[in-house]
């Protein structure tokens, strides 16, 4: 006779860790990103090869990571979509987006960085917090408009359309726009399986082209625009950049969707479906996500003064940084973290129940 499981250990066997893998992929990806921005605008040491490289990784990234884990959050909003649970979306993603949007604005004065000071503004978000923004906007406006068959290409022509505007449109708007199609495809498919992403072949095939596409950035990447990659510019102001004609850039674009859309296929089949030492990076990720910026923020504006990464010089020196990038994932996902955090990314607010309450005094008045 076996031994019956609790509730507790059927919960956690019941648990898609395939997604908890792909968001620790992603999450450590981003941090990757980030610190090799940092890298590269401070410039790692002298040697030309070697920034040339960090360079390559970092569009590399940014070819798949926030448009597929824009993806992987349209897929985890569903429920709150269907439900039209906006006040949870209030409470559980745009205070927080608050609550950290005011921390980063501190901070960004307390180290005086010019760029971002001059643009604080509460729907100007700052540095990587657009993304918050943009799924707590994308989970309200989606619930009102699911049922439309439109969405979906409508989405996509707006979200090609708008590069054609004369200047970026203001605050996080551009973004908004622009990367509305990854999340609703989320929302769309977060009933599908894609279990033909997880047969062997399929997984071959995945990180065969994993690998393929990622020599071809690293041979080939000095032909892709970085500002066409982050999606926070205009096609005249890259035309102009590049030299190459509007419509021209403007086909570009659409390349840089559809290679999106594909590393999202790619990701699966490259991702274990089993737990992992990852995967608990992967279910606190949003933890990561915020805490990273403003450590990236602050190491931005201390190399100013000091050029620590100026004394990266090596392969090994470079390996070691970016090593650390993956350890400070694991720091930032760790409990005591977490329990420090909480209150500012996940404070204890409940709009329903605040509602509730404050009718009910005012009724009792």
């Amino acid at each position: 006779m076996t031994e019956a499981k609790s509730p507790l250990l059927a919960k956690k066997d019941n648990r898609d860790y395939l997604y908890d893998n792909m968001k620790a992929f992603l999450i450590i990806s981003v941090v990757v990103g980030h610190f090799a921005s940092g890298g590269t605008d401070a410039g790692f040491g002298v040697d030309k090869e070697l920034q040339t490289i960090i360079t390559m990784l970092k569009k590399f990234i940014y070819i798949y990571h926030m448009p597929v884990f824009m993806m992987v959050s349209g897929r985890f909003a569903k429920s709150r979509i269907d439900k039209d649970d906006w006040p949870k979306v209030i409470s559980k993603v745009f205070v927080p987006y608050m609550s950290a949007q005011i921390l980063m604005m501190l901070l960004c004065c307390l180290v005086k960085d010019v760029i971002l000071v001059k643009n604080l503004s509460f729907i100007n978000p700052l540095y990587g917090m657009w993304y918050m923004f943009n799924v707590a906007v994308y989970t309200i406006f989606t619930a009102k408009v699911k049922d439309k068959k439109w969405l979906f290409p409508l989405s996509c022509v707006l979200a090609i359309g708008v590069g054609f505007a004369f200047s970026i449109l203001y605050g996080g708007f551009h973004r908004l726009v622009c990367y509305y199609p990854f999340f609703l495809f989320g929302y769309l498919t977060a009933n599908v399986k894609f279990d033909i992403c997880k047969k062997p072949w399929f997984r071959v095939l995945a990180a065969i082209a994993f690998i393929a596409l990622a020599y071809y950035v690293f041979t080939r990447g000095k032909y892709i625009n970085y500002s066409l990659l982050s999606i926070n510019k205009t096609y005249w102001t890259i035309a102009k950049a590049t030299r190459a004609s509007v419509f021209r850039v403007m086909v570009n674009a659409i390349g840089r969707y559809i290679m999106a859309f594909v590393f999202f296929f790619i990701i699966i089949g490259i991702t274990p479906s089993k737990k992992t030492i990852f995967s608990f990076i992967g279910q606190h990720s949003v933890y990561v996500y915020i805490l990273h910026l403003f450590i990236v923020i602050a190491l931005r504006n201390f190399d100013t003064d000091y050029k620590l990464l100026s004394h990266i010089n090596t392969w090994w020196e470079l390996a070691i940084y970016f090593g650390l990038t993956i350890v400070l994932s694991f720091i930032l996902a760790s409990k005591p973290i977490r329990v420090m955090a909480r209150p500012f990314l996940a404070p204890n607010f409940d709009l329903s129940k605040a509602a509730k309450k404050l009718a009910g005094t005012l009724k009792d008045e």
